[in-house]
């Protein structure tokens, strides 16, 4: 954001989380003591109110500035949220109906990077990442996968970042990438 902010373009960090999903783990919690909503509840149902917990999510946080020409950054947004719902096993052909309702994003970038080295750097942070604390030493392996499996599922494009470069490396690469889609998108409004 600091790069954006620093050549001009205000950009601002949203984070996208369900709080749905939160909820039913507490009920799932409560009622049998299972650490999830999966002991309970159905995925297709469960990952279908997500879709359109984020598409009433994005209309209300996103979608009042698309005219303002201000920059928002997520880390989550359809691919994640696809790749999620792909790991619990999901007809991702009936979620991207949902998510196509959505505003589609300047520009989305997906970062290709080997599951081993992704692992490298979460255990690497000061604060880890939640999929390390779900107790499956293969949970990096398995993510990256259904991740790359929702691309197909997409209601936009992509560009795809090599991360098996460092990751200054990487993000330079992606910066680049997005002053390129920055600079369209200043000139005529397109992606």
């Amino acid at each position: 954001m600091r790069h954006f902010n620093e050549q001009g373009q205000p950009a601002y960090e949203r984070s996208l989380r369900s709080v749905y999903k939160r909820v039913l783990d507490d009920i799932t919690y409560e009622k049998m003591g299972a650490a999830n909503w999966s002991a309970a509840f159905d995925a297709d149902s469960v990952e279908l109110a997500q879709a359109l917990e984020m598409l009433q999510l994005v209309q209300t946080q996103l979608a009042p500035f698309a005219k303002s020409r201000q920059l928002f950054l997520t880390d989550t947004y359809v691919v994640r949220w696809l790749g999620v719902a792909s790991d619990w096993g999901t007809d991702l052909a009936k979620l991207r109906d949902v998510y196509s309702r959505l505003p589609k994003p300047i520009i989305s970038l997906y970062l290709s990077v080997d599951p081993a080295i992704a692992h490298q750097r979460i255990m690497a942070r000061t604060k880890g990442d939640h999929i390390l604390k779900m107790g499956n030493p293969d949970a990096v392996a398995k993510y990256a996968a259904a991740l790359n499996s929702a691309i197909e599922f997409l209601p936009y494009d992509i560009q795809v970042v090599d991360a098996n470069v460092t990751e200054q490396e990487t993000a330079s690469n992606a910066i680049e990438i997005v002053e390129r889609a920055l600079s369209r998108w200043r000139e005529d409004g397109t992606s």
